[in-house]
């Protein structure tokens, strides 16, 4: 997954077991930490779903989620059932400088002229 940084982010999470849609009860949620091995309490971005349909979950990541120093991180979906947490995906997601830090990097000035 690759996230422009400072930017919006919606996307779902769907689960099923053996092609059966399987029932959201409790709660899904996203974690991103520089390593894999990192605390929760070390994690960049916790964030719960925001919204749920039967087997899927729903991320919208806001800007301000988004706006953290660019580079590859790990992140990992959990769903949480009382007591119980299983890890749906761990995987890595790139969040990329916006265009305006690449030009800044450059030392270039960016204008926009109204007609």
């Amino acid at each position: 997954m690759n996230i422009i940084r400072g930017t919006s982010k919606a996307f779902d999470v769907c689960v099923d077991k053996n092609k059966v849609p399987q029932t959201l009860t409790g709660v899904v949620s996203i974690i991103f930490k520089v390593n894999k091995d990192d605390t929760d309490a070390n994690a960049v971005l916790q964030k719960d779903a925001d919204s749920y349909d039967i087997d899927c979950a729903r991320f919208v990541l806001t800007p301000s989620d988004t706006d953290i120093t660019a580079g590859v991180y790990f992140y990992e979906v959990r769903w949480t059932i009382g007591t119980d947490i299983h890890s749906l995906i761990i995987d890595k997601v790139t969040i990329e400088k916006g265009v305006w830090e690449w030009y800044q990097d450059e030392m270039t000035r960016i204008r926009i002229r109204q007609q």
